[in-house]
């Protein structure tokens, strides 16, 4: 029983191919004056599978029982892109607003065992998880709306869902139309900035909204948002100590926020009905650094 055992926790090995002939891809740009453009692309792609024995989507990273079990349902995965978009630049305004539609196939779903916690670094198990399609828009904004000073401001919006319901050790999982792990709908940018060639700053705000980290979306991580402040002077002198010297202060987590930066450091499970699952990682603390430079 034990050498039984002691085998099927074995890393798989072999070999598994990865192929495709045909990838297109074309894209378009129209300049409708010095200031305005609009652009479209589509893109066929296909993803090689990994083959190191670490990665969370490799066939290799699972027990040769577990990949015996999965590699008839195993296929590269591949995906259909389409985007359309608009850009806009003066002397004072760069801006661009982009619509994407991506249609993915065999997407590669990584679940960790049931056990308790996953700190001793049991093989998750690779599975064909079907299609997700993402859809969304992203724009930008960057203003330089005084000598010195500019304002950048940036949102995304994905909402990118699974088409297929997960089966898994014989249990069917109803994911379909559930949100995709870890994949936040909403993530925004704020950033005012200042610099006159010798004093230069920014003060900032990154917006992260929810995720989930269960395949069924039972459990989800609060959104969160945290500042950061930056500030440096550049020396400009011909003193030789202070020519080409710099300094700057940055802070981190400006607020000291508390919240979760990392979701699947242990992988992801179709359920978590306790909120068990120990696969997220603390934010880091507010952190002071500074630095100062030579350039010579």
């Amino acid at each position: 029983v034990m050498g039984v055992q002691t085998d099927s926790n074995q890393y798989a090995g072999g070999s598994i191919t990865s192929a495709n002939g045909f990838l297109p891809q074309i894209g378009a740009n129209y300049r409708l004056n010095s200031h305005n453009e609009i652009f479209a692309d589509f893109a066929r792609n296909m993803a090689a599978f990994d083959n190191s024995s670490t990665g969370a989507t490799s066939p290799f990273a699972m027990t040769t029982a577990a990949y015996a079990a999965s590699k008839d349902a195993l296929r590269p995965e591949m995906s259909y892109s389409e985007e359309i978009g608009y850009r806009f630049h003066n002397h004072r305004i760069q801006a661009s607003l982009t619509g994407y539609y991506i249609e993915f196939q065999n997407r590669l779903l990584s679940i960790t065992p049931n056990a308790t916690n996953n700190v001793q670094g049991i093989p998750s198990i690779l599975v064909n998880g079907g299609g997700v399609t993402a859809r969304g828009i992203d724009a930008a904004f960057n203003y330089r709306f005084y000598d010195h000073w500019s304002l950048y401001v940036s949102y995304a919006y994905n909402q990118s869902t699974y088409d297929d319901n997960l089966t898994s050790g014989g249990v069917v999982y109803h994911t379909q139309g559930k949100s995709v792990v870890a994949m936040p709908r909403n993530l925004a940018n704020v950033q005012v900035s200042y610099d006159d060639g010798s004093i230069w700053g920014n003060f900032g705000m990154q917006y992260q909204g929810r995720r989930t980290y269960t395949y069924t979306n039972d459990q989800w991580i609060k959104p969160n948002d945290i500042f950061n402040l930056n500030v440096g002077y550049r020396f400009h002198s011909s003193n030789w100590a202070l020519r080409g010297l710099d300094m700057q202060i940055n802070v981190t987590n400006l607020f000291n926020k508390r919240y979760v930066a990392t979701v699947g450091s242990a992988g992801f499970r179709p359920t978590d009905p306790t909120g068990s699952l120990q696969t997220l990682q603390a934010g880091a603390p507010r952190m002071v650094f500074f630095t100062v430079r030579k350039h010579f």
